[in-house]
């Protein structure tokens, strides 16, 4: 005669919606029902590492003890959430009628952070405030449109990016000193003349 497997019911762990953080995530799953003793883990496939707008399926693949099955339809629904960063364009300070400074060098992170291994590479700062008058102007510098990298692969799909603006102050124009020359300070040229006082 044949002793048939017996099939285990499966309990999906609580954990089905992951933060990204560039590694592999899929819900656990365990066996029950099992007779006295027995021991059976469950392996788990489908898991995911990157963002996408629609639910991942977790399959339960195989059981390491083979007195049992898996029951049908042994799958479950994850996600990958995206990781939220607050990227805030940096202050400046510029002469009248100056320019701003821009790239990644004039923003930062400032809440969340980024995965180890991962930048900004490359971000638009700009502003459309005019610089001909002197002053501070608060929020005027605006950042946005982060790309980040893991090495050669574009990952910025995978963050939420929120932006803050910077403060941009216009600095007044220095005062010119102009220097005039003392009459008496003269090389000799051979010619006379009158010596100036007062």
């Amino acid at each position: 005669f044949t002793i048939a497997p017996k099939t285990v019911g499966l309990e999906w762990g609580t954990e089905t919606s992951f933060e990204y953080d560039g590694n592999e995530h899929a819900p656990t799953a365990t066996a029950t029902g099992l007779e006295a003793e027995d021991s059976c883990t469950v392996t788990v496939s489908g898991g995911q590492t990157n963002w996408q707008l629609q639910e991942y399926t977790a399959t339960a693949a195989s059981l390491s003890n083979s007195n049992y099955q898996l029951p049908e339809n042994p799958t479950k629904e994850f996600t990958i959430t995206k990781r939220g960063i607050t990227v805030h364009a940096k202050n400046q300070e510029v002469n009248l009628d100056g320019e701003i400074a821009t790239g990644v060098d004039w923003m930062e992170v400032t809440s969340g952070t980024l995965v180890n291994g991962h930048s900004i590479s490359a971000v638009t700062v700009s502003t459309e405030q005019p610089t001909n008058a002197a002053g501070t102007y608060n929020g005027a510098i605006v950042v946005k449109d982060a790309v980040i990298m893991n090495g050669t692969e574009d990952v910025t799909q995978n963050y939420y990016c929120s932006y803050s603006p910077g403060d941009l102050t216009v600095k007044k124009a220095k005062a010119k000193v102009t220097t005039v020359p003392v009459a008496n300070d003269r090389v000799y040229d051979g010619l006379e003349t009158d010596l100036l006082t007062g």
